[in-house]
């Protein structure tokens, strides 16, 4: 797989400000979910921690970008930040941590990406992820790409459907991009129909 190739290849350069978790992310991840990672860690330098509820159990953190008024995202974490979740979503889309997750460890002086954090299909061990019972092997960016797709499509559609005139101008360009990619790659074979499995054996919902 194209990603081991590369990782067998050295340490790649650190380039953020948030150095330790960029070296944990290195140290862990393939070198292609690593670079996924990086703009990531910059886009954390641009989040600050607004306001932090003690649940005794768990916080609760509200994180806000500077330059954005009004939009607000709540991370989750325990006492120890072994367990982080946020309201993004976006870990449990791509399998990386968000930005604002990332804002949070670096408040609470984490300098490596927890464990629960780090799914085992994006590391170095990695091999090979098996689709369902097929021979067919997807590569981490092939992965990455499909669930990014998965999310945004999912999202467009929860939209579209409240609406005729959007329902309508979704479908049509969902069917010129489907024609358009069919006359062009209809002898690609790379992505079974069913797609990848999920974490649970299902699709994202």
């Amino acid at each position: 797989m194209e990603a081991d190739f590369v990782c067998a290849k050295g340490d790649p350069v650190m380039t953020t400000n948030l150095k330790q978790l960029e070296w944990s992310a290195a140290g862990n991840y393939t070198h292609a979910i690593f670079y996924l990672f990086v703009p990531i860690l910059d886009r954390a330098c641009a989040m600050r921690v607004v306001d932090s509820e003690d649940n005794r159990s768990y916080f609760i953190h509200t994180v806000s970008r500077y330059d954005t008024l009004g939009k607000d995202w709540h991370v989750v974490t325990t006492s120890d930040t072994r367990e982080v979740r946020c309201t993004c979503m976006r870990m449990e889309c791509l399998g990386v941590p968000c930005e604002h997750i990332i804002a949070v460890l670096v408040l609470n002086n984490v300098h490596e990406i927890p464990r629960s954090l780090i799914l085992p299909r994006w590391t170095k061990d990695a091999k090979l992820v098996v689709v369902q019972s097929m021979s067919m092997i997807w590569d981490s960016v092939q992965l990455t790409q499909h669930w990014c797709l998965m999310d945004w499509y999912q999202k467009v559609c929860k939209i579209a459907c409240h609406s005729t005139q959007k329902f309508q101008f979704a479908r049509d360009i969902a069917v010129l991009m489907l024609k358009h990619f069919v006359n062009k790659d209809a002898g690609d074979t790379s992505f079974p129909p069913e797609g990848p499995p999920t974490e649970s054996g299902r699709p994202p919902a």
